[in-house]
């Protein structure tokens, strides 16, 4: 088991406070006397000697449907607060990458005195490259928690969405939206109550061991069904892989939940697929989740359901991070407004908010501020004209396009830091990653081939019926 140098209680409150400070842009809003927003919030927080702070943090329930996808990589597809915080983590990484390069890196959470590119002795040792075979970028001294303000979508809530839709079959309508755990699109309880409830709970074939023992850990005794389902259905098949949103009444998606991501995430790291050409795996400590919450259904979704996975890829491993479920609420949360406004109607908020910890190479402040998009674009910003990109002002800086130009810009000083072309020149990865406008999104992607092979062992051995999106949508090129 993981130890604690901080209570899980002080992580969340760290992730918390971060939202508490941001300004009101947005934020859920008291729509009228009938109606209020709510919405799900995420962070990640560094841990170090110097203590717990969030870095990355981000809110929001939305998804974009299949047919509002697109190939120009300028709009964020999946909006659900985990995964904007993962997008918003990324760019931070990539904000530290450039603050090791720098001369005064000592701050950087990128730690390694024989790499630095202003040792002496660096054109003696191996030239780093953009290859599986060179030394990447390693962490320093320090870990990385994330906090969610509910249970995930997808595996992890099932059961406990349907546990709340039975308790309420027998009771009066209440004024909660049961998206709970999942992806609400634009529906409320008007026409949730009017779905037969005809998900009774059957016996799945999982045996989960006691519980209450030190290390909470939970087996499951044969295959996971392999079969995809679509949000809500079948509650029977509580630990299958599902794809966003919940209801059944909203339009497809081609996003896997959020259970679902996040258990990959145990397998590939959190540092996204291009950012895996520059640094090694990082992984999650721990999870930690708002109450209610059912703990042993975290850990099998999460933990346990690749339990069996082996020959992984150096460096990658399989993680187990601690999970941990807390009684404090979070104060835009569907249990937390419920109990201040007893007969307002939820709805979901449309806005998502994005915000990371941007640190600067002069190493004398930190900079923050957050961005809010709606529609997988900035929220206010011009609609897309025909078959154009939209313009910069419009594109979120979480969209790919976005995410992609930056690495590009880190890529730039990192060549320069470690002066590359004096050997490899040769090397055809090194010469496709310096010229980036020759290739696409999706080709950089597959150069890291450890990641991807990774994630094909999970989706060869266990997530047999992963989805992926269409090759057009990372088809674009800078």
């Amino acid at each position: 088991m993981i130890s604690f140098s901080f209570p899980p209680t002080q992580i969340a409150q760290c992730v918390l406070t971060k939202y508490q400070n941001l300004s009101k842009a947005g934020k859920p809003t008291r729509k009228n006397e009938k109606k209020t927003e709510w919405t799900v919030l995420a962070g990640i927080v560094l841990e170090s000697q110097n203590g717990i702070e969030c870095v990355a943090l981000g809110t929001g329930t939305k998804c974009l449907s299949e047919k509002e996808l697109c190939g120009f990589g300028d709009l964020v597809s999946d909006s659900h607060a985990e995964i904007i915080t993962k997008r918003a983590f990324t760019i931070y990484l990539l904000d530290q990458i450039n603050l090791y390069l720098s001369e005064n890196n000592s701050s950087s959470i990128f730690k390694g005195d024989s790499h630095s590119p202003n040792s002496k002795t660096l054109h003696d040792q191996q030239v780093r490259c953009i290859s599986e075979h060179s030394n990447k970028l390693k962490l320093g001294n320090v870990k990385f928690h994330m906090y969610i303000s509910q249970c995930p979508c997808g595996s992890a809530s099932t059961k406990l969405l349907l546990e709340k839709l039975e308790s309420n079959k027998t009771k009066q309508p209440i004024n909660l939206s049961f998206e709970v755990m999942v992806d609400s699109h634009k529906h409320t309880l008007e026409s949730e109550s009017n779905l037969d409830l005809q998900f009774k709970r059957t016996k799945v074939d999982i045996d989960v061991q006691d519980t209450t023992d030190s290390n909470n850990k939970a087996d499951i005794n044969g295959d996971i069904d392999d079969k995809l389902l679509r949000g809500r259905s079948d509650f029977s098949k509580e630990f299958s892989l599902r794809t966003k949103p919940g209801r059944i009444d909203a339009d497809s998606t081609l996003s896997m939940s959020c259970s679902d991501k996040i258990t990959m995430w145990n397998v590939t790291g959190i540092q996204s697929a291009i950012l895996s050409l520059l640094v090694e795996p990082i992984y999650l400590s721990s999870i930690i989740i708002s109450k209610p919450c059912i703990d042993i259904d975290v850990v099998i979704s999460i933990n346990d359901r690749i339990s069996k996975i082996t020959d992984l890829p150096y460096p990658h491993i399989l993680n187990k991070p601690q999970i941990v479920s807390i009684p404090l609420e979070f104060e835009s949360s569907q249990e937390s407004i419920l109990k201040k406004l007893k007969e307002t109607t939820l709805v979901p908020c449309e806005a998502s908010i994005n915000w990371f910890l941007e640190s600067s190479k002069d190493n004398k402040n930190q900079k923050a501020y957050q961005e809010v998009t709606v529609k997988g674009k900035k929220q206010g910003s011009s609609k897309r004209k025909l078959k154009q990109v939209l313009d910069q002002k419009s594109r979120s800086r979480l969209c790919k396009f976005e995410v992609y130009k930056k690495f590009t810009d880190v890529w730039k000083e990192y060549h320069k830091a470690f002066n590359t072309s004096d050997k490899n020149d040769e090397d055809q990865e090194c010469s496709v990653c310096k010229n980036f406008q020759n290739e696409s999104y999706e080709g950089v992607k597959k150069l890291s081939k450890n990641y991807q092979e990774s994630k094909e062992v999970v989706k060869k051995t266990t997530f047999k019926s992963w989805i992926e999106k269409p090759k057009f949508v990372d088809s674009f090129k800078l």
